[in-house]
């Protein structure tokens, strides 16, 4: 098949199997004429008119003489390919775009049709938009058939021009609600390339330059602004940029006090390395030194402390390395230990929302030694905490559980640490797949917090998340929902996005779709806001088996893969397995299987590393059903007898319905025909014994109807090899 493309952005460019038309180069009044035709696809053209408006200045015989020429010639070109869908009757032209060919201009229209309701909306939008936004950037070269000054071009270039600015403006209001404000500012950049006069677009730029702790950036905007608006325009500032000029001065002049001390400083230390310096003047020079460094540190634990507060993570990381820099060279003492402590515990949290596991293991690793010289052990006790923590976030669980027990040991009788550490050994266990025992540690470290409110819906949260695994349904719902009525929705944490994705997750699984979709798009919207790239990435994940199982497969991908590119930027192997998992899962439902194969075999590859077994009962589902198809019986009966033998070691019931009916499949297949039937028992009161537990009759009924093989199951009738098949296929899925 003939593979035609058309780009109208900027100079008009055909390619027919990727190679241009030479004779189309050629000739500017071809151009002219398929350019004229192509943005009037599809409509009946008047011949006397198109001739009038190409040929205006000669009389009209000779003007449709040397349309017709013109017609004849396009006609000719690339065998007729470029004109195969023109059509001509009497006095009436109509083009229409030839079979199976792309047009910039159609795809730029589609991948921009979310512009008017971003425009409206006031949350972050999806990463999938911001993405489409972003291709249609790419494809706008520059204005439409940029070497045409006729009239008849003007209208819609002018329109594409303004779908542009709009574009890019929708790009940088959404980077910026999403708390990516390095991107944001670029295309905050290019809009005020592509429309110097628009003054939404110096706004963004000032306020994003702000955001980004850089004061001067943003006072030269400004400073461009207001002389544009001044010489060209004769307009005074509005009062939004006015108000932003005096944040920028106020920051500016925030900054000025300790790059003011930074320049004594040097000039200090320059002073004491003279070699023939007077006692008495290096110890006032000494002494000045002491004074202006506690000036820099002061100074810039309050910047970090502002940025901070807006969510300016990476410029709160540098402002309190540079206390602690300054803090470096004050006298030894307890008080300088304890101050560097508690910046070394603010620098932890930066880090580990930055995704910085290298430096968050050293900057950890210094605080341990404050806490010993201050022989603090609770001190003691929170590092080893934050410890546990790191070890988690790079999927290290044994590591995890030993830094957990020291934090436990080190807590004495403090029981807020003793909590705390209960609360991590909690998590470290669901990490490796030990469900039973991440509920009690869970348990125990709620019934320490009882009265302080805030913790106690931690470990709720805690708690929905290990019910979930053991297909615990109910309970999941109740604590989650516990911990959401009474935490307050403003400012946007993180605790909230996380117990939001959990309750998005439980919903899923009990079938509520709708409700799930929602609280999972809050919930990306505030970690977005937040900046927190391991709960972004979580949630991409957990996105990307919710729109599988709904049947939206384009954003399921997306999702997925996102959540792939993210976890290797983070270095997180538990996201990288699940993401692996589902990008199989998906591929094999669109008929990819080398693809799908290849990502199976990643996943287990990143198991067997990390050491995750909790994820070797799905690797095994899934191997199993490929062993299937393939007609590998044996190895199918093998590798779903280790499935079966995963979910027992961890718990995890939620697969006991799938695994029982995978093992009759291969039972029926085998001629076992007993064994099927009693494998197929086993399924259905696998998940009887599930709903059952489900006390509300109309959670109950969505959860049985939830997915194809749950509405087999219930039935209590075995399934073929073929029927399980479609149960799995991705549009409405029922395994993960």
């Amino acid at each position: 098949m003939t593979t035609i493309e058309f780009r109208c952005f900027g100079l008009l460019q055909v390619d027919i199997q990727g190679q241009p038309v030479p004779e189309l180069n050629a000739s500017p009044a071809m151009r002219r004429l398929l350019g004229y035709l192509i943005i009037n696809r599809g409509r009946p053209l008047n011949r006397s008119q198109v001739a009038g408006i190409f040929w205006p200045d000669v009389p009209e015989t000779q003007a449709r003489r040397a349309l017709n020429n013109l017609l004849w010639r396009l006609r000719r070109l690339a065998g007729g390919a470029l004109a195969a869908n023109l059509e001509a009757k009497g006095n009436t032209l109509c083009w229409r775009l030839p079979a199976g060919a792309w047009l910039d201009l159609e795809a730029f229209e589609t991948l921009t049709r979310p512009v008017r309701q971003l425009e409206q909306a006031i949350r972050p939008p999806d990463a999938s938009i911001l993405a489409a936004l972003e291709q249609a950037v790419l494809l706008y070269r520059g204005d439409l058939l940029a070497e045409c000054d006729a009239e008849w071009s003007a209208g819609p270039r002018r329109r594409y021009q303004e779908q542009f600015t709009q574009t890019l403006q929708a790009l940088a209001t959404g980077y910026e609600r999403a708390g990516a404000p390095d991107r944001a500012l670029r295309y905050a950049t290019e809009l005020l390339r592509a429309e110097p006069y628009h003054e939404p677009g110096y706004e963004a730029m000032v306020r994003l330059h702000l955001v980004a702790n850089q004061p001067q950036a943003a006072l030269a905007v400004y400073g461009q602004y207001a002389q544009l608006w001044r010489d060209e325009l004769g307009l005074s500032p509005s009062a939004g940029m006015q108000r932003l000029l005096h944040t920028a001065e106020q920051a500016a002049g925030n900054q000025a006090a300790p790059e003011a001390a930074a320049r004594a400083l040097a000039q200090l230390w320059q002073m004491m390395a003279q070699p023939d310096l007077p006692d008495p003047v290096g110890a006032a020079a000494r002494q000045a030194i002491d004074q202006l460094q506690q000036t820099v540190a002061n100074e810039a634990t309050r910047l970090g402390d502002a940025a901070e507060a807006e969510y300016a993570w990476e410029a709160a990381q540098q402002a309190y390395q540079a206390a602690l820099t300054a803090l470096e060279t004050l006298p030894a003492n307890n008080g300088r230990y304890r101050r560097q402590y508690k910046l070394r515990l603010r620098c932890d949290s930066l880090y580990d929302r930055l995704a910085q596991r290298r430096e968050q293991a050293e900057n950890l690793a210094r605080a341990l030694n404050l806490a010993r010289e201050l022989a603090d052990t609770a001190a003691q006790s929170e590092v080893r905490a934050r410890q546990c923590w790191t070890a988690m976030e790079q999927c290290r669980p044994a590591q995890a559980i030993a830094f957990a027990e020291k934090a436990l040991r080190l807590a004495g009788q403090n029981q807020p640490l003793q909590a705390q550490a209960l609360r991590l050994l909690g998590s470290s266990h669901e990490l490796a797949g030990h469900y039973q025992k991440a509920v009690t540690y869970h348990q125990q470290a709620l019934a320490l917090d009882a009265g302080a409110p805030a913790l106690e819906r931690l470990d709720q949260i805690n708690l929905a998340s290990v019910y979930t695994y053991l297909g615990e349904d109910w309970p999941a719902l109740q604590n989650v929902q516990a911990a959401l009525e009474r935490m307050p929705e403003r400012p946007p944490s993180l605790v909230r996005a996380i117990a939001l994705g959990n309750l998005a997750n439980i919903e899923r699984e009990l079938g509520l779709y709708g409700q799930a979709s929602g609280r999972l798009q809050t919930a990306q919207q505030i970690a977005g806001a937040l900046g927190d790239r391991g709960v972004m990435t979580w949630l991409a994940a957990r996105a990307a088996v919710l729109y599988r199982q709904t049947g939206n497969w384009a954003r399921a991908e997306t999702w997925a893969a996102q959540a792939w590119r993210s976890s290797q930027e983070i270095h997180h192997p538990r996201f990288a397995i699940e993401a692996a998992l589902e990008l199989a899962h998906l591929h094999d439902g669109s008929n990819n299987s080398g693809a799908a194969r290849a990502w199976l075999e990643q996943a287990r590859e990143l198991i067997g590393e990390s050491g995750l077994t909790r994820y070797q009962a799905a690797a095994a589902i899934l191997a199993a059903l490929f062993h299937l198809e393939d007609g590998r019986v044996v190895e199918a009966a093998a590798t779903a007898g280790d499935a079966l033998a995963a979910v027992e070691a961890t718990g995890e019931h939620r697969y006991l319905p799938l695994v029982h009916a995978l093992l009759g499949v291969i039972a029926q297949r085998q001629a076992d025909e007993e064994t099927a039937r009693r494998q197929f028992a086993l399924a259905w009161q696998a998940l009887n014994q599930r709903a059952r537990a489900i006390p509300d009759p109309a959670t109950q009924t969505a959860f049985l109807q939830a997915t194809p093989l749950r509405c087999q199951l219930a039935a209590n009738r075995p399934l073929t090899y073929q029927e399980m098949r479609r149960c799995l296929a991705p549009a409405a899925d029922g395994w993960l």
